[in-house]
Parts: structure tokens; C-alpha cells; sequence
């Protein structure tokens, strides 16, 4: 099966065996279906196109011929008014059909790729706290003493890298943006044992402490990285006080403004929810499309 997730700025693509709960192959791409869709209400002509090119390319790389296909799509498009009108465009050009899926299911299938990842190659219990920076939102799920709490919150990289064009005035304001999510856990009376984050800013910050950069990106020595606060402040120093074009050969292109968005999220995070560091997992919302449509298949 085919599993395709349209986040707020990234395309994801995963080919999965259900039978072997294999990847067999995986691509992504920055489209940026966010970009203005807080001032206009819309995902941009440019938008489309991108993700239409995007997913042509797949194509290219992939037979999605007798494949299932399950593409979901989250924050830009639950925010933008004509999104009922991109999925039509999407589909009649590609033949893919997005579903626009809440907050609270992302956060759930999201959850599920990381439990599963967390178990199965690194033997952690269930006892974890997961944010992902999205481009459009941040999902915050907490897992402890089998309770299950998840919250989504419309704070992005690429909304809030939009907002802020100066680092200063993003790292001056960055309190405020965070309000809402510091009263969540203000109501959380639970402290999980460990942080989890998964999503593209703590992913490419764990690549460039690993000497990795956006070129060579392994999802296999990324997912199990721990960061520390003084790993993620290391990094982001060195975005900083780097050119524009080491800059982008780290991160990638048009890509520097919105990690370091997701860098002060990140820290942010860590912070409210009193924690010094971090696990690093790479699998997302796409594992987690994928692993919840093979469980439901088994049940058939």
C-alpha cells in the first residue's frame, strides 16, 4: 500500500508492506501548502502546483497501479477555504484523493508510528510525551498509565516564520505564541518519563548533530538520536552564524527560516513541559496512515 501525507509544508510518500511491516520506499518533498494561507484563506495557485508536481514525481519513481492509496492531508487544508476545490484539482490531475483529517486523528495515527517505532526498535514503554512541529499546527500527545492525552494547537513553522521575518522579534514574541499550550499543560497532572519528537525541525537538527545535512539525511541513524537543550541551541547557533548557502546545504532550500521557527517551538516545548532533552523519532503521520489501514485489513 501507498501511504501519502500533505502536511502544511511538507509532502510525504511511503510505500509499505503490510505483511512484513516493511518500508519500501519513501520520499519527501517541501510544497509548502501553508504558505500566506493564515492572511488569504487559501492555499495558494503556487501551492497547488507544487503538490501536483510533487506527487507527478513520485509517480515517476513508483507504479501507484493496483496499489491502495491512502493520502490524508491536515493543518493548511482544515484551515483554507478553498480546500474542497485543491483536492478536486489535486485528484483530477493526479488521481489521488485526499482526506482532510482533524487534529485529534493526526495526533492518533501520528502516535501509533511513533508507540510502534518506540517498541519495536528501541524496546521504550508507553510512558512518553510526542510533540510534532507541523508546518500549519503542533500536535501534543501524552501517553502514560494507559491514558491517552492529544492536543492540537495552530501554532506552525511556516504560519509562525511568516509572521516573524526577524529572528528577534520571533525569539521576543515567541512566549506569547506559546500561551495557549502552556495553559494545556497547566491542566496535565501527568509527567511521562520521556520526551518524544518526531517531525522535520527536531529530525534536522539531530541530522547536523550528527554531522548529517539535508543531502545525505539517514531516517535510520536520525530516529534514536537524543538531543539535549544544549545540542538544539548548539545547532541553531550554527544556522545563525552560517551564510545563507551553508545554510540552505544543511537544512535545504527555503527551508533554513522555517527550522529555525521550529528550533524556538522545540525549545519552547521542552521547557513548558520541564524536560532537559530529547528522543528523536523519525516515523510520522505517513507510518501511522499506513500501519492503522494494514491493522484495520488483518480485521477484515
Amino acid at each position: 500500500m501507498i501511504a501519502i501525507d500533505l502536511g502544511s509544508n511538507t509532502l510525504r510518500v511511503l510505500k509499505y508492506d503490510c505483511d512484513t511491516k516493511q518500508k519500501l520506499f519513501s520520499f519527501q518533498k517541501m510544497v509548502k501548502t501553508a504558505d500566506k494561507v493564515k492572511q488569504t484563506k487559501n492555499i495558494s495557485d503556487t501551492s497547488i502546483i507544487k503538490i501536483i508536481d510533487a506527487i507527478k514525481e513520485v509517480q515517476k519513481l513508483i507504479s501507484f497501479e493496483n496499489e491502495k492509496v491512502v493520502a490524508v492531508t491536515t493543518a493548511a487544508m482544515r484551515m483554507a477555504e478553498n480546500s474542497n476545490d485543491v483536492i478536486l484539482k489535486i485528484f483530477n490531475q493526479t488521481g489521488v484523493k485526499f482526506e482532510i483529517i482533524d487534529g485529534d486523528f493526526e495526533a492518533y495515527l501520528t502516535f501509533k508510528a511513533v508507540y510502534e517505532a518506540l517498541h519495536e526498535k528501541f524496546n521504550h514503554h508507553d510512558d512518553f510525551i510526542l510533540i510534532y512541529i507541523g508546518g500549519g499546527s503542533t500536535e501534543v500527545v501524552i501517553s502514560s498509565n494507559s491514558k491517552f492525552i492529544s492536543k492540537s494547537f495552530d501554532l506552525g513553522i511556516v504560519t509562525l516564520s511568516q509572521k516573524y521575518h526577524d529572528v528577534n522579534l520571533l525569539k521576543e514574541s515567541i512566549n506569547h505564541e506559546m500561551v495557549e499550550i502552556k495553559e494545556f499543560f497547566k491542566t496535565v497532572n501527568i509527567k511521562p518519563k520521556l520526551f518524544v519528537a518526531n517531525s522535520g525541525t527536531p529530525t534536522t537538527i539531530a541530522a547536523m548533530k550528527l554531522g548529517m545535512n539535508y543531502y545525505n539525511y539517514d531516517e535510520k541513524r536520525v530516529s534514536g538520536t537524543v538531543l539535549t537543550v544544549e545540542d538544539i541551541n548548539n545547532q541553531l547557533e550554527i544556522l545563525l552564524s552560517s551564510s545563507k548557502e551553508r545554510r540552505e546545504q544543511l537544512v535545504g532550500i527555503g527551508r533554513d527560516d522555517l527550522i529555525i521557527a521550529g528550533v524556538n517551538i522545540f525549545l519552547n516545548l521542552l521547557e513548558i513541559a520541564n524536560f532537559k532533552e530529547s528522543f528523536i523519532i523519525d516515523e510520522g503521520l505517513r507510518e501511522g496512515v499506513a500501519i492503522e489501514y494494514c491493522k484495520n485489513l488483518t480485521k477484515k
